[in-house]
């Protein structure tokens, strides 16, 4: 018999929640690029296309069952956390300081 909270149950509701994270980063790049220029609104969507990438990697870590999988989970989410956060956050105070955004 299996456990109600199997690891594919899992994976399947944190993937549906990493969708639901790209269509509102999707929905506020769009109200940024077409409607409003505020800063917030461009924020708001990296920050929903960054946790979107952080569930994809929680997601296949849940559904894995090897090594391997475990490997490539852990290395999209740490490569995620390490990097893009830093790099993200340098690019953005370069176009604050621009006056781009």
């Amino acid at each position: 018999m299996r456990a109600a909270m199997s690891g594919e149950v899992l994976a399947g509701v944190v993937g549906a929640w990493a969708v639901s994270q790209a269509a509102l980063g999707i929905y506020f790049l769009m109200a940024y690029a077409l409607g409003r220029r505020d800063r917030e609104l461009l924020l708001f969507s990296l920050l929903c296309f960054a946790l979107c990438l952080a569930s994809v990697g929680v997601s296949i870590d849940f559904f894995s069952v090897g090594q391997e999988d475990y490997a490539k989970a852990v290395e999209i989410v740490e490569a995620l956390v390490d990097e893009s956060w830093t790099t993200m956050g340098q690019w953005l105070c370069a176009l604050v300081e621009w006056d781009l955004v």
